[in-house]
């Protein structure tokens, strides 16, 4: 009698197509996406954060896929199925301390993906609304890009707050115009000119891009600690000057 008599046979059914189209999903929240990095030269690395990444590649076996997880991309085990890849890397995310429900902390940018900049500032935004803009270089093509966010999807509140510099060549013209179209009531303010871009969000989160909002550049969009730079916003604004 053969040994396999009465027992199921596990026949791996997880392809190329489900695991990128389950890698997508966590591309399209926003994290890098990234095939053919060291260990994994044959297979993607998910980034959520520094030192934390987790990975699949196919494995030693035909229809197998090894995940991986951490910083060194250890191997934490063989999977055949679609299901099995989510419940794979969910454990590899909650062994990192990573919440599936988060939004990422940074981005890379560069201004060979001008779209995609604007898309990966909507990702880390996500539905929170967008309360004040610290950026002392705002322009006419700022205000243009925020409109733009919009359409991505983006939420302003209805009280915007604008603090630029009077070096910007943003006008309380152009803002009433950005005003009356999106149906908000923006106070535009001139303050000091200061080496600071920031964007405040009304669940407490505070964005940080390395440029202003006129011009897609490379560098990083981060999240930064909130309160010192609140704090900061909130003397400069007291002392601004109301555009007029």
């Amino acid at each position: 009698m053969s040994m396999n008599s009465g027992f199921e046979k596990f026949q791996p059914t997880l392809t190329q197509d489900q695991v990128e189209g389950y890698l997508l999903y966590w591309s399209r929240k926003g994290y890098r996406v990234v095939y053919g990095r060291e260990p994994l030269v044959n297979g993607w690395t998910v980034f959520f954060k520094p030192m934390c990444m987790v990975g699949i590649r196919p494995g030693q076996c035909p229809g197998y896929w090894s995940v991986h997880v951490g910083h060194l991309l250890r191997s934490i085990g063989a999977i055949g199925t679609l299901e099995e890849l989510k419940q794979y890397f969910e454990t590899a995310c909650a062994s990192q301390e990573i919440s599936l429900e988060a939004l990422p902390s940074q981005h890379h940018t560069t201004a060979e993906e001008p779209l995609t900049f604007w898309i990966k500032l909507k990702s880390m935004i996500g539905s929170a609304q967008i309360t004040a803009i610290w950026d002392p270089f705002l322009t006419s093509e700022s205000i243009a890009n925020l409109r733009d966010l919009k359409g991505l999807g983006c939420n302003f509140s209805k009280n915007l707050r604008l603090l630029t510099s009077s070096t910007g060549s943003l006008s309380k013209n152009f803002v009433d115009k950005f005003n009356f179209e999106m149906g908000i009531a923006t106070e535009l303010r001139y303050g000091q000119k200061k080496h600071v871009r920031v964007i405040f969000l009304n669940d407490g989160r505070c964005i940080s891009p390395d440029f202003s909002l006129n011009k897609e550049q490379l560098g990083t969009i981060s999240v930064v600690e909130t309160a010192p730079k609140l704090a900061l916003f909130e003397l400069e604004w007291k002392t601004a000057n109301p555009a007029i």
